[in-house]
């Protein structure tokens, strides 16, 4: 799962036109690939869930201290856990989205 994020998904985006400056950070507290897409600055942190079934809040039990921290946002409703789980409901909604 991590190689599907920092190599294969930082693979894609570096083959879209309106990203740039791609940079992943995996050794620190909370790791991000960082870019540009079209001149807008993008901290995507990642993050390691098991057994994710977003209807059931039980898969957040099992969450180390780095993926709490990856999980809490400073953005306002629409941040952090919140857009995790968005982004999660999304892929299993439709996995080819």
């Amino acid at each position: 799962m991590v190689d599907d994020f920092f190599i294969v998904l930082c693979n894609m985006l570096k083959s879209r036109p309106e990203v740039s400056e791609i940079h992943c950070v995996k050794d620190t507290k909370v790791p991000l690939m960082r870019f540009e897409f079209d001149e807008i600055s993008i901290d995507l942190p990642f993050v390691q869930l098991k057994n994710l079934d977003i209807l059931n809040p039980v898969f957040l039990r099992d969450i180390d201290e780095i993926g709490w921290k990856s999980l809490s946002g400073l953005n306002g409703f629409l941040g952090g856990i919140h857009l995790a789980t968005l982004a999660a409901f999304v892929c299993q909604c439709d996995p080819y989205v």
